[in-house]
């Protein structure tokens, strides 16, 4: 089984790769945006709002916009590259 991840600005890492972030590490997460992007399963909604609420308690993060729609279609483009605008973290997930 081989897994493939996508980032929502649309970078495909190669199979094999390392998960290892690319990036420098953040001193701080402390005035941060997160968005939430939930597909609306049970509970899925209030878990992702319930970590949100959480980093932003632990961490100083600040709640940006959150995306709730049908699991069964993709996100729109729209919404997508207004999150890469809007957040430096999204969070993204199911719940059931």
């Amino acid at each position: 089984m081989s897994v493939r991840v996508v980032r929502p600005d649309g970078f495909v890492m190669r199979p094999g790769a390392s998960l290892t972030a690319p990036f420098a590490s953040l001193a701080s997460l402390s005035g941060l945006r997160v968005g939430v992007l939930s597909n609306n399963k049970p509970n899925a909604p209030a878990l992702l709002r319930g970590i949100a609420s959480g980093l932003a308690a632990r961490y100083g993060t600040v709640l940006g916009p959150v995306h709730v729609k049908n699991a069964a279609t993709p996100y729109s483009d729209q919404v997508l590259d207004g999150m890469l605008k809007e957040v430096e973290i999204v969070l993204t997930g199911a719940g059931d």
